[in-house]
């Protein structure tokens, strides 16, 4: 028992070497934040139309006003 006590100690204490080292050969990189793609505005002599579609009314695989599988939205 005593052996495999002295095995188990040795092998903790190679692997927090093991450990070490490899911390050591870790290189930290300095954080950055990205910037947001710029967009040109749209252009003023374009004209600009808003269009408002209805939803549905009825429900697409029956047509039912009332139908349980229909999703409003």
């Amino acid at each position: 028992m005593e052996l495999r006590l002295e095995e188990l100690e040795a092998s903790a204490a190679e692997d927090e070497i093991a450990a070490e080292q490899a911390v050591a050969k870790t290189t930290k990189v300095a954080a950055f934040s990205r910037k947001r793609p710029a967009r040109k505005p749209f252009p003023e002599h374009l004209p600009r139309e808003r269009m408002v579609v209805p939803g549905p009314t009825v429900c697409a695989c029956c047509a039912a006003i009332g139908c349980a599988n229909w999703v409003r939205t």
